[in-house]
């Protein structure tokens, strides 16, 4: 008999860990894009309902909302490939 707590505990862990590799790949956009001087207007962990926010000194805003199975980044692709296309 396979045993719920088990299952349920192996996939909090199993989300637990997709966020953090996630968020460290995001990161990785993100400081490429301000390696380049890309403004980058918000970066949230997550979507739907906001539940904490915080503005840094580069004026990004850093979101934790509710569902956190997706990063996102606004102000940045568009910006980025524009600047790309641009100067080279």
């Amino acid at each position: 008999m396979i045993d719920l707590f088990s299952i349920l505990t192996t996939i909090f862990w199993f989300l637990v860990i997709i966020t953090i590799i996630v968020f460290i790949h995001e990161m990785g956009h993100l400081l490429v894009a301000r390696l380049f001087g890309v403004k980058v207007e918000e970066f949230s962990l997550g979507f739907g309902k906001e539940l904490a926010h915080y503005r840094c000194k580069q004026k990004t805003r850093w979101k934790l909302s509710a569902i956190n199975f997706r990063h996102k980044k606004t102000g940045q692709s568009r910006s980025f490939y524009y600047w790309i296309i641009n100067n080279y």
